[in-house]
């Protein structure tokens, strides 16, 4: 079977934000040119290049939901574009309703945050439990600190959040493993103390160079 023809340029040395309009109709469909981030944003933000926008703006406009994701970071950081958190909100949702973890999680900051939006709190929650039941560890993470009200005004579900705490940190999130730290040190609803647990976490979130993970181990040792 003959190779795909947007292989070769997957793989040359020619950076693929470089290539002109003809070319890229030649290569291949929208997903293949930028399937990793790398082709798109990150060219953007080390090289300022117009047309690796032009490539997420491509995608996106095909409904590719990577490009529509990648192109919502570049709205929502400036990158490449003016700055435009509606346009990022709006790039974000058409992601986040086919289904995409990194969408769904960057929309649930957004309304969290009142970017591009009016703040909604629920919906918030509600878009992360949806990247979190994906294995989005950063998703979990957030979330587990939104519900445990660690990091926010939020407490609608404590044991839940202390439940997707445990699973970012397995994921090996070390915001979670440091605040895991935390809970057993000092005790959290339901949680007792347990001053080996928590040095566990905290050794496992400075093993990730996690400059707190290493104070809190310091601060146990200092009195076991």
């Amino acid at each position: 079977m003959m190779a795909a023809p947007w292989r070769g340029f997957m793989r040359c040395a020619i950076p693929i934000c470089c290539l002109s309009a003809a070319a890229i109709s030649v290569v291949g469909p929208a997903w293949a040119l930028i399937e990793h981030k790398n082709w798109c944003s990150h060219t953007c933000i080390n090289m300022q290049c117009r047309r690796s926008v032009r490539l997420c703006r491509f995608a996106a406009a095909q409904g590719h939901v990577r490009g529509q994701t990648n192109l919502g970071d570049m709205f929502r950081d400036g990158q490449g574009v003016e700055q435009d958190y509606a346009e990022a909100f709006r790039l974000y949702k058409l992601a986040a309703a086919q289904g995409d973890a990194k969408a769904q999680t960057s929309l649930g900051y957004m309304f969290w945050r009142g970017d591009g939006t009016a703040k909604d709190w629920a919906e918030a929650v509600r878009l992360l439990r949806l990247a979190a039941a994906q294995g989005y560890a950063r998703a979990q993470c957030s979330l587990a600190l939104w519900l445990t009200s660690i990091g926010s005004n939020l407490a609608s579900n404590p044991a839940e959040g202390v439940t997707w705490m445990r699973i970012a940190a397995s994921n090996g999130m070390a915001t979670a493993q440091l605040y895991l730290g935390y809970i057993a040190e000092n005790g959290y609803r339901g949680v007792e103390v347990d001053k080996s647990e928590a040095i566990r976490w905290f050794s496992l979130a400075n093993a990730q160079g996690h400059v707190e993970g290493a104070a809190g181990l310091k601060r146990l040792r200092s009195v076991l």
